[in-house]
């Protein structure tokens, strides 16, 4: 008899077959009678011991024995009761009801109530299961006694079902630590040969936010370099003069020019290096390639060619350039210098020393030049309707135009973006070279932008704020 509970595994069901013998005298030791165990209605367990086992897919937790009795000899026997049986659990699940067996009858003369399995589990292995038996005859004086017992072993086979919960936090940051979570067994088998691990190693690496950029030691993963983000403003100066307007830069260095005449050298980061005295009472744009610095005369009509390392004076020239008005946009790269001016649709291209070529975009560009960049590859120009044109080198041919933000007053490119500085609204934003749009930033704290150049992976903008000041961002 077996009572089905789903929540654990179990038990297996078994009979207790008890046969009398009968003995002509009064209280008689009955152990000679045989014990049997039945499943099913067949003799199993004949090797002593009882296995917990999954009958039939069901799930078992408690078990009921069986008391058969069978009259061999030649009396009935009335009055049958059990005085005594152990281990305890057997005694106090039998009943106390009185039973009879007729001559040569065999009948379950007891059923137990149920017994926890895992209570008998409990118990020191193995189990001796035994019952004094009682009874009276008609032809015998006094009670008869009738005992049997049998040791057996409870062996579980219990199937163990774990579920875990997440695993916790990792204990530590920044190098090897653990983490933990808590396991349950849904069948509660006291095992625990199939629990999933209760830790596991961790590690959780440090983030930019927490090194900041630049390449840290990360305990996790070794050495990682934080990528500054696009618009990430790295540093900040104030030049040495109060009156700047225009800033260039090349690999090595940066410059900004003063109204007074002179002209600043900085590293990249910021510090100063050198100033020397320019020749332009009215000072112009100003641009940079990888040997010289070229500076427009606003007043004189002349642009002026410097040595990058010491200032030396090379070359002033485009005085030939009939009544040229003032430089307002200048760019140079390692083979070529362009520059516009305020009193016409021009731009023009020089050598490197100033060797005069046709102007060109004159006849296209129909608004006045108000900025002008280049690469080795592609010359950007701001015009005054607000459109950036893409002209080739030789300025024979032009890739179309893109509308900027009316705000814009200067323009800067280098080998992968151009970016624009945006005075009205004191954003800077960044294009394709093909003028599709990319993201922008905000400059925060300045009240007029001045200039902007470009530099391998920076942006150096020239900006007043109470006095100017060069802002450098990631680009």
């Amino acid at each position: 008899m077996v009572k089905n509970n789903k929540s654990l595994i179990a038990i297996l069901i078994i009979a207790l077959a008890i046969g009398f013998f009968y003995y002509n005298s009064s209280g008689v030791d009955g152990s000679g009678l045989m014990v049997h165990y039945y499943k099913d209605g067949v003799e199993v367990f004949q090797s002593n011991t009882l296995t917990i086992i999954d009958i039939d897919s069901s799930l078992y937790d408690e078990i009921a024995i069986d008391i058969i009795g069978e009259n061999t000899g030649d009396y009935p026997i009335s009055n049958m009761l059990v005085d005594s049986a152990g281990p305890i659990q057997f005694k106090n699940a039998l009943p106390s009801l009185s039973k009879s067996l007729n001559v040569g009858e065999t009948k379950t003369l007891w059923i137990s109530d149920r017994i926890n399995v895992l209570e008998l589990g409990g118990l020191p292995q193995p189990i001796k299961f035994w019952v004094n038996i009682s009874g009276e005859s008609p032809y015998v004086s006094g009670k008869i006694y009738y005992y049997v017992g049998q040791e057996f072993e409870i062996v579980t086979t219990c199937t163990e079902s774990w579920t875990c919960t997440d695993y916790g936090s990792c204990s530590i940051t920044g190098s090897p630590g653990t983490k933990t979570r808590i396991c349950t067994d849904s069948n509660s088998c006291g095992t625990i040969d199939d629990r999933p691990l209760l830790s596991t190693s961790c590690c959780i690496p440090l983030t930019c936010a927490d090194f900041g950029y630049g390449t840290f030691y990360n305990g996790c993963t070794g050495n990682i370099f934080c990528q500054e983000p696009t618009g990430y403003l790295q540093r900040a100066w104030y030049p040495l003069g109060s009156n700047e307007r225009y800033i260039a830069s090349n690999p090595n260095y940066v410059w900004v020019s003063h109204h007074g005449g002179d002209i600043s050298k900085y590293s990249h980061n910021g510090a100063y290096l050198q100033t020397w005295d320019g020749y332009q009472y009215n000072p112009g744009a100003l641009s940079a390639n990888t040997n010289y610095i070229y500076w427009g005369d606003a007043g004189g009509h002349e642009i002026t060619r410097y040595n990058a390392y010491d200032g030396a004076t090379g070359r002033r020239f485009l005085d030939d350039i009939r009544d040229p008005g003032d430089v307002v946009g200048l760019a140079s790269t390692d083979t070529y210098v362009y520059s516009s001016w305020d009193n016409t649709n021009n731009v023009y291209r020089t050598d490197l020393i100033g060797h005069y070529d046709t102007p060109f975009g004159s006849s296209t560009m129909l608004s006045r030049p108000k900025s002008v960049d280049a690469n080795n590859n592609y010359v950007y120009i701001l015009t005054s309707d607000n459109r950036i044109w893409r002209w080739v080198p030789a300025g024979n041919a032009y890739y179309g135009f893109w509308y900027v933000n009316g705000g814009t007053m200067a323009i800067a490119v280098n080998d992968d973006y151009v970016y624009t500085a945006d005075n009205l609204n004191k954003r800077i934003y960044k294009y394709s070279h093909t003028g599709a749009y990319i993201t922008y930033w905000t400059v925060s704290g300045t009240t007029d932008f001045m200039d902007i150049t470009a530099e391998g992976d920076y942006v150096y903008l020239l900006a007043v704020s109470g006095s100017p000041r060069v802002y450098k961002y990631k680009s």
